[in-house]
């Protein structure tokens, strides 16, 4: 597919839509560049965990995972409908890349004799960019302590995408986003002629001078005169700024310009402004706006901290002494990005003692931890008895799990003090 050259693209760069664009893509690129390092987004493979606004997931809990894909699907789905391809042309790190190389071919290119020092030049700041973006790309499956030294995995994976991203700036650029995007090509499914968009006036179209001004400007030279909504079209509005440079000058209003659909003499709703004209829209949002809500509820109620105990009754342990030992599996989860300690306590039967875990107990910041908890009491029915096991931890207070203790049948005089292998009934063994 065959591209404008990229030096002999008009850029207007006093357009208002072109700044307020670029300003755009600034700030989009620096968030989406520091959004691992900040915790905003991360995926922590070696860790199993998401990040997300600072708050950790372990893959395990698959419906809050499963919530926020859900969400990211309806969000994608809305603004296809509803914006069209606003994302691809103001806020896309391709479509940002691929018009960054055309800067670096407009300014080392411009003047310079011979032409291959300027090409060189050119290239390897693009080069240079792709292997930046490829480090911040593997960040997102980093944890920040693996930054100082990553493992090789991650090496091999950098230079991966960064010899990915240099083919793409150097050779592809904005054909990826007119023939091969997914979601450019989830636009075209899902986009109508209500959906906003570059649209040039057709009841205004004998205004236009011919004057081309606006393919000129189009990064992928496409002719807007021709039809709105076509795959070529990025919606990056620059043709928009051009007809007007143009046609203001001669005291007439531009004819491209920002749509839902094509100009109309009939007042339109708040809600049709929104870009919300019609029922499918509508529903479109709504349920959007209710699984948003659903995924914030599920952070909001979500506990730092989450404990499980698991009982191990086949290694229940009888003395001589009248002492039985229970043995048991402690789990803690933790989703704080900070360290903290915790303490076991016992409560339920006379005598109740903690063998282990003893003392303050360290947590790591977002670990899954498991510990074994051993509780000793002096022999009691047979059978068992309900007692509480709490946890304190440090600065998120007391955890209280019940738990049951197992008796198993008395020892016999015969037996070691050093300990038996207890038996038990099936039927009473886990809790």
């Amino acid at each position: 597919m065959a591209l404008p050259d990229l030096r002999k693209i008009k850029v207007p760069k006093d357009g208002r839509r072109h700044r307020l664009r670029r300003a755009l893509q600034l700030a989009t690129s620096l968030l989406l560049l520091a959004a691992p390092f900040l915790g905003l987004l991360r995926v922590d493979l070696l860790d199993r965990k998401l990040v997300v606004f600072g708050a950790r997931f372990a893959f395990s809990e698959f419906a809050i995972l499963y919530a926020v894909l859900i969400v990211s699907m309806f969000v994608l789905f809305m603004g296809a409908l509803i914006h069209g391809r606003l994302w691809c042309g103001w806020m896309c790190p391709q479509t940002t890349l691929s018009e960054l190389t055309g800067f670096f071919q407009r300014k080392f290119l411009k003047g310079r004799t011979p032409k291959n020092s300027g090409k060189l030049l050119a290239h390897a700041a693009t080069i240079a960019v792709a292997m930046l973006v490829a480090a911040s790309l593997v960040s997102y499956f980093l944890a920040p302590s693996q930054y100082s030294s990553p493992p090789l995995a991650a090496w091999v994976l950098w230079g991966i995408a960064s010899t990915l991203l240099s083919a793409d700036l150097l050779v592809v650029r904005h054909r990826f986003c007119v023939g091969i995007c997914p979601y450019g090509i989830l636009q075209g499914v899902v986009q109508d002629p209500n959906t906003l968009g570059v649209v040039f006036d057709l009841q205004r179209a004998n205004a236009c001078i011919d004057c081309s001004a606006c393919v000129r400007s189009c990064p992928t030279g496409f002719d807007i005169r021709g039809g709105s909504f076509d795959m070529k079209c990025i919606s990056c509005g620059d043709c928009a700024d051009s007809c007007d440079k143009v046609l203001n000058a001669k005291g007439v209003e531009g004819l491209i310009a920002f749509r839902f659909g094509q100009p109309t003499q009939t007042k339109r709703s708040f809600l049709a402004r929104l870009g919300i004209i019609d029922g499918k829209r509508l529903l479109t949002v709504a349920v959007a706006s209710i699984a948003i809500t659903v995924v914030v509820g599920l952070f909001l109620t979500r506990a730092p901290i989450s404990i499980k105990i698991a009982s191990q009754f086949e290694q229940t342990e009888s003395s001589a002494d009248g002492l039985v030992t229970n043995h048991y599996s402690l789990s803690i989860r933790s989703h704080l990005e900070h360290a903290v300690s915790f303490e076991v306590e016992a409560s339920g039967l006379d005598g109740l003692e903690v063998l282990a875990p003893v003392g303050p107990v360290s947590i790591a910041a977002g670990a899954d931890a498991k510990f074994e908890l051993l509780l000793r009491a002096p022999h009691g029915p047979v059978g068992g008895a309900d007692i509480q096991v709490t946890v304190h931890v440090e600065e998120q207070g007391d955890f209280v799990v019940p738990v049951k203790f197992f008796f198993p049948s008395a020892p016999t005089e015969s037996a070691e003090s050093v300990g038996n292998q207890a038996t038990f009934p099936p039927e009473q063994g886990r809790t």
